[in-house]
């Protein structure tokens, strides 16, 4: 609830929600070493890692009763975009994006909020500031964390507490392809990456849920 004396600041959520990422730092090492990501991976991990604060706050904004602070979170976001130090330093967007669902749904978001038409055969090379880059992939990571929701939520019978082990399934298995160049439902995978995927969408599930949980204190304390 909003106190009148010490209402709560977009900027200050927004540096709260940057120090999130250091809740789940232990499981992340592990990912890190267990799953021996290569350079490029580790890119698209650190980019994921930075994107998933604010995915979480906004499925749990999704279901707070109160506007001012499904706002406040809102707002928040723009300033969690506006701390980024080099806005319009170049960035390829197939360093980054690499999962063909995200790639699809990020031309679209380009589209209608940048005006940026991009013919699919051209974006994995295409180049655009690292700031839009950010702000477009977390629309579309956003609402790929709801979905993970509604599915954990559908699957669960009612409970809750199996809703959010579901949920986090789910998650691990997206943010996987969000790092891995490994498709898990192609027909000719090797049994070492589908070994590795599986790992990876395992393992990642401890630092996600950590992350989720500090992000839903944040929120519960405003």
């Amino acid at each position: 609830m909003f106190n009148l004396f010490n209402r709560p600041n977009p900027q200050k959520l927004a540096e709260q929600l940057a120090g999130v990422i250091m809740c789940g730092i232990e499981e992340g090492a592990v990912y890190q070493e267990q799953v021996q990501l290569n350079r490029a991976e580790q890119m698209r991990e650190g980019f994921a890692q930075f994107l998933f604060p604010v995915s979480a706050s906004h499925v749990i904004a999704q279901g707070h009763p109160d506007p001012k602070v499904k706002r406040l979170i809102g707002d928040a976001h723009e300033a969690y975009f506006e701390r980024i130090r080099t806005p319009m330093s170049p960035e390829r967007i197939g360093d980054l994006v690499i999962w063909a669902h995200e790639s699809k749904e990020l031309r679209n978001v380009l589209r209608a909020r940048f005006s940026v038409d991009i013919r699919e055969r051209d974006v994995d090379d295409y180049t655009i500031g690292y700031g839009t880059l950010a702000r477009s992939v977390s629309v579309v990571r956003k609402e790929q964390l709801v979905a993970d929701m509604l599915h954990g939520s559908s699957l669960s019978g009612g409970s809750q507490a199996e809703a959010f082990k579901l949920f986090l399934v789910s998650a691990g298995i997206s943010y996987s392809k969000q790092v891995l160049t490994i498709d898990p439902t192609a027909p000719d995978i090797t049994p070492q990456d589908e070994s590795r995927f599986r790992l990876s969408a395992g393992l990642s599930r401890a630092f996600l849920g950590k992350m989720f949980f500090c992000v839903s204190d944040l929120i519960q304390r405003i």
